[in-house]
């Protein structure tokens, strides 16, 4: 596995990078700090919700 594919599986990669794009681009849109952080948690659990069914996928 190369180092692409290997960043792309990574659910700390894709949440760090959900994160980032968030903290910049939400207050630029009108969120307040609350909502960012509120936005940040629910692309937690959607990365980390993909990331287990893939693995679930892969097993079989």
């Amino acid at each position: 596995m190369n180092t692409a594919t290997a960043l792309a599986r990574s659910r700390t990669a894709w949440t760090a990078l959900a994160t980032v794009v968030v903290a910049i681009v939400g207050p630029r849109v009108g969120l307040t700090p609350d909502e960012v952080a509120s936005l940040v948690g629910a692309l937690q659990l959607v990365i980390g919700a993909l990331y287990v069914q893939d693995k679930r996928a892969r097993k079989r």
